[in-house]
């Protein structure tokens, strides 16, 4: 089957979870792989409202990252915020949308990452 409107596909509700549901399921079978040791991968929403830490090791459940919100705006300023407890050096957040440069922006001193 051949996809003829990828941003139609990309912008529905339904599509978006499947996608979730069907990465974290392939890095649930294969993060042994994928991972490299001190790498960690958050996911929100793979597995119903459940957030998921994956390492190369193991997957578990993060009870701290659950939200009602559907939006992965507020999601991933969440997953920022909690990111400083686990110890990260790094974190990256990408999105192609403005709202998410504008949150983290605005909560950038509230979420006690280095500069």
């Amino acid at each position: 089957m051949q996809i003829r409107d990828w941003k139609r596909v990309l912008t529905s509700s339904t599509s978006k979870r499947q996608l979730t549901k069907l990465y974290t399921e392939n890095l649930t079978h294969h993060c042994p792989e994928l991972l490299d040791e001190n790498q960690e991968v958050y996911v929100a929403s793979g597995m119903g409202q459940k957030a998921l830490n994956f390492t190369n090791t193991c997957v578990s459940f993060l009870p701290s990252l659950y939200s009602k919100r559907e939006e992965a705006d507020y999601r991933m300023l969440l997953h920022v915020a909690y990111s400083p407890g686990s110890d990260a050096r790094t974190i990256v957040a990408v999105s192609p949308d403005t709202d998410v440069f504008v949150l983290l922006l605005h909560h950038f001193k509230e979420l006690a990452v280095e500069k």
